[in-house]
């Protein structure tokens, strides 16, 4: 799936705690919307654009398992918040590089059951 399609991906606003690490460090976090093709991550100090990330976090109801996958920050902002962009906190849009199907379609019915 391309960006473009990914986009297209039914995005769900979640706050979720986010281990993820980089190359460099390791941080705890928090999420502001997901969908199987990648997450945003709060942060004031969002990696570089291109920077692989390491990520793990559970959906709610489901701790027996987490989602652990990597991806590529493809775009961040640290302006102050906005609400007309979406993003009202400073952070980075992770895309997923290699979640698998299971954890896809694990992402996916979450979604499906909070639009319910």
């Amino acid at each position: 799936m391309n960006r473009k399609e990914r986009r297209r991906v039914s995005r769900k606003a979640v706050r979720l705690e986010i281990y993820y690490s980089t190359p460099m460090d390791i941080f705890t976090s928090l999420s502001q919307n997901l969908n199987e093709g990648g997450i945003f991550i709060e942060t004031d100090r969002p990696a570089p654009i291109g920077t692989v990330v390491e990520i793990k976090f559970y959906l709610p109801g489901d701790h027996n398992k987490p989602i652990e996958t990597h991806g590529v920050v493809v775009w961040s902002t640290t302006s102050p918040p906005r609400k007309d962009t979406g993003h009202p906190r400073a952070g980075m849009g992770i895309e997923f590089e290699s979640l698998n199907n299971h954890d896809k379609e694990r992402i996916n019915k979450f979604i499906r059951d909070m639009k319910s």
